[in-house]
């Protein structure tokens, strides 16, 4: 049996020690690791117990279980498979004691024997050597990277969204009562765009604030928190909730409880709480840690269509007999239509019509959601003699006119729900029918929390949510970008217009 014992003092938070060690999925960017993964999450946290990973290191492929996680002290694993050399492995423990706020002492206890009669004596004392370099180099890669302060944020010009950039942010002192999160991962869909673009008139810009004329985009994803000086959050808890796309968040927390809590930050206290609350996913019943990528993508956007297709059917759908769904292929569109799709047993009879683009078609047609599936080029063929609701995700001037031209009087409610076609964004003036109305989620959600309670809002919306999930998952490709650099291609692919609606895009933003 090869025993590993190595010892060291870093200059950097046990915290932060603790996150970049159980990245499972960053490893590759630390020297000699060539690809990292993580194949299963764990159960009650991605990194947790149960977690499984792969590493490949040179020449050798490990697999390994996650048997212990005690955020920011100790993290136990054992190597269940390794190729092409076999081995036993008995234990691998890492603890880590803090030493002061910037200080830490971490030590690595590993047990194994190569697992090859006669040749396995031979081997394992050089194996034993090369791993036991191989962490030392690991933890002087993470001291460098504390050290350095280096994280990132994306500013965007609020004027001009092709005009932006990624900047280093440096990491300020933690106030009194406040919590540090680092953002892990998020979600960059159309919605984000949305947010952009309507920065100023809806206050998104005013979230997270940044330098004079600049903005920090929001996104919905996870984060774990990394120091804490608020009674009741622990280092290592899972967060969901609203974030800028950056590397890290401070927060303020109020009314904390076991589900969640509000960030009280100043700038924050006169915008919609919804987007101010944080979830604690231990309690969340909602959460799922092998959906967190599903999460991050629709949580946000289903909750927007409960709420849009709850404020329809309050109005009886306006009396329309046709409801039209702009930029169909959309996750918004989508999740908007399977609502209305799931709940017309109840309602007055309507016709479902989702318009997309023609490379879109099939696949809008393949969901199932919509009774018919027209190109945009095609409206004409619509019947203008029914009255008709148009639901715009689209935001495309043009496409407006061109609706509320067609229907005319027979247009019975207009209703902006998105700007996914930003840079052609419609002008809503001199227009036959109804004028568009905005539809705000925010005030949906105030008027019914009040008259159904939190907790009968929330089951209402968790109810919806896991059937929508059950439903979608088999109708995305997740795919995951590492770092700020392809973080950053993916902002700007979604500002040019090049997404896949078939793809789901998180970000995993981290520290690369």
């Amino acid at each position: 049996m090869q025993t590993i014992h190595v010892e060291r003092e870093l200059a950097a938070s046990a915290a932060f020690v603790f996150a970049q060690i159980t990245d499972h999925a960053g490893y590759d960017r630390f020297p000699g690791v060539t690809a990292s993964e993580l194949i299963r999450p764990g159960t009650d946290h991605p990194n947790g117990v149960g977690a499984v990973r792969r590493i490949v290191i040179g020449p050798f492929v490990l697999q390994e279980v996650i048997e212990r996680y005690q955020a920011p002290a100790a993290m136990a694993y054992r190597i269940t498979r390794c190729k092409p050399l076999p081995i036993n492995h008995k234990v691998g423990l890492i603890n880590i004691e803090s030493c002061g706020k910037h200080q830490c002492r971490v030590s690595w206890h590993s047990e194994f024997a190569v697992a090859v009669p006669v040749l396995g004596r031979l081997l394992g004392p050089i194996l034993r050597q090369r791993m036991a370099r191989g962490f030392a180099v690991i933890l002087k890669t993470i001291e460098k990277r504390y050290q350095s302060g280096a994280e990132f944020k994306l500013l965007i010009n609020r004027k001009d969204l092709h005009q932006h950039k990624l900047a280093e942010q440096t990491p300020e002192p933690l106030p009194p009562g406040g919590v540090r999160l680092k953002v892990d991962r998020f979600a960059l869909t159309a919605n984000n765009i949305t947010y952009a673009v309507l920065g100023d008139s809806l206050s998104y810009w005013k979230f997270f604030p940044a330098e004079e004329g600049w903005g920090k985009l929001p996104v919905w994803g996870f984060a774990d928190v990394v120091e804490s000086a608020c009674q009741g959050i622990a280092i290592g808890e899972r967060i969901y909730g609203y974030f800028p796309f950056a590397s890290e968040l401070m927060v303020s927390p109020a009314k904390v409880n076991e589900y969640g809590f509000m960030d009280a930050a100043a700038h924050r206290r006169e915008l919609p709480t919804v987007y101010n609350h944080y979830v604690r996913v231990a309690n969340d019943p909602m959460y799922s840690a092998q959906r967190e990528n599903l999460q991050a993508i629709f949580r946000p956007l289903f909750t927007t269509s409960f709420l849009l297709d709850d404020f329809l059917a309050e109005h009886d759908m306006f009396g329309a007999k046709t409801l039209i769904l702009s930029s169909a292929s959309s996750k918004t569109a989508i999740s908007c239509a399977f609502l209305m799709e799931k709940f017309r047993r109840d309602r007055s009879a309507y016709e479902l019509v989702g318009l997309t683009s023609e490379g879109n078609a099939d696949y809008v047609k393949n969901l199932g959601c919509y009774d018919r599936v027209l190109d945009y080029s095609a409206i004409e063929q619509l019947d203008n003699s029914k009255q008709a609701l148009f639901i715009d995700f689209a935001g495309n001037a043009d496409l407006t006119r061109e609706i509320h031209t067609h229907y005319a009087d027979q247009l019975t409610h207009s209703c902006v729900a998105g700007v996914s076609h930003w840079q052609e964004r419609a002008q809503h003036s001199n227009l036959p029918g109804p004028r568009p109305v905005m539809f705000f989620a925010p005030d949906q959600v105030t008027r019914r929390v009040a008259e159904w309670g939190q907790a009968g809002f929330a089951e209402r919306l968790a109810i919806a949510t896991r059937a929508f999930f059950a439903f979608v998952e088999d109708q995305i490709d997740i795919q995951e970008f590492k770092g700020p650099d392809a973080a950053l291609k993916v902002f700007t692919d979604l500002l040019n217009g090049r997404m896949n609606p078939k793809v789901g895009y998180i970000v995993k933003f981290g520290t690369d």
